[in-house]
């Protein structure tokens, strides 16, 4: 038996074959161009065919998950859009003779380190989101293939998952997930709790391909990851693991329950909701209301308005639902991160702003 340990990102027990994701390295032609405007078109073709390949996993992040889930996606096309990505890029073509997938590597390790270097956590955290666009442009542009792909249920071991990494897998077959890098405020951090997927960070455990295929555990208690665990520790993994059932039942016994505390005060406990879909889920976990339907997802992932009737009939379902229960909807917030190319916004210096 092999033990390492890590930072707990989601408690809790799994069990898998563990799958080592090892990025594969992308050579690039680092010679002089002889053309710089047939590389920037070459360049843009790219930024084309990377738009469409986000707006496929959009959708199907969408479909499996949820809307918020799938707003990580939509970032990053607007990163493919950003004013000094397309400019750094168009720098190094045109005054440097870079070839286009020279000039993408290198403006996107360019804008990485700038993002790591951050003093905020939250901003250090979108620096994988930088590598995750550049290492698919320079995919598209030398016809290197990086994608991963799971076949039975997993422990996914990796150096770092990026956003594409994490909503690419089949979620069916992930057990954990356990990085050697990583943060909690990282895409695939967040994403795994919300599927409620065991994980760890910063672990000391190595890379090593002789690992696939073999037994794993992951302890989300104790912040370890065995491989081939013996049968004493494979026992107690197991008897935790029916602990934790046990208590996740326990809870399930407060639902219709009134929200108040201890000291006697009751709590308005209510779900953001990002379209009808979500009323499911709402309706399962007891919320006593909606503190807020972020209408705008209503308008992203498609190519035209939503009309009026549609807009209407989302939210009358949703008040139906809540049957008289408080119900409060955010009429529009679009631009910054939420983006519907069809609005034709100006693009500006600082959107959030």
């Amino acid at each position: 038996m092999k033990q390492f340990s890590g930072k707990i990102v989601f408690p809790g027990i799994a069990f898998g074959k563990a799958s080592v994701l090892i990025k594969s390295e992308i050579t690039v032609d680092t010679s002089a161009a002889s053309d710089p405007d047939k590389e920037w078109d070459t360049f843009t073709d790219a930024v084309r065919v990377a738009d469409s390949q986000l707006g496929a996993l959009y959708d199907k992040t969408l479909e499996d998950i949820g809307e918020e889930e799938a707003l990580i996606i939509d970032v990053q096309r607007l990163m493919l859009q950003d004013e000094d990505l397309l400019e750094g890029v168009k720098e190094l073509i045109y005054n440097e003779k870079s070839r286009s997938a020279y000039a993408v590597e290198r403006t996107g390790k360019l804008f990485y380190d700038q993002f790591t270097a951050l003093e905020d956590p939250y901003m250090q955290a979108r620096a994988p989101d930088i590598a995750d666009i550049s290492r698919r442009l320079v995919a598209i542009l030398t016809g290197a293939d990086i994608t991963y792909t799971l076949t039975e249920p997993s422990v996914v071991i990796a150096e770092d998952l990026t956003p594409s990494d994490t909503l690419s897998l089949d979620k069916k077959l992930i057990r954990a997930f356990v990085t050697r890098k990583g943060s909690n405020n990282s895409h695939t951090a967040i994403l795994a709790r919300i599927l409620k997927i065991p994980s760890l960070i910063q672990t000391d455990i190595p890379l090593d391909k002789d690992f696939n295929g073999k037994d794993a555990a992951v302890d989300g208690h104790t912040g370890h990851i065995y491989l081939e665990p013996d049968k004493a520790t494979e026992a107690a993994l197991r008897t935790q693991e029916e602990s934790d059932k046990a208590i996740e039942k326990a809870l399930e016994a407060l639902k219709g329950l009134p929200t108040i505390t201890k000291s006697g005060k009751k709590i308005e406990l209510a779900a953001n909701i990002g379209s009808v879909d979500d009323m499911e889920a709402v309706l399962n976990n007891d919320a006593e209301g909606i503190g807020l339907f972020r209408s705008e997802f209503l308008y992203m992932g498609r190519s035209d308005y939503p009309g009026e009737e549609e807009q209407f009939i989302a939210y009358k379902t949703v008040a139906e639902k809540m049957e008289g229960k408080r119900v409060i909807i955010r009429t529009l917030d679009i631009g910054a991160d939420k983006q519907a190319a069809y609005f034709s916004l100006p693009l500006e210096e600082n959107p959030a702003l």
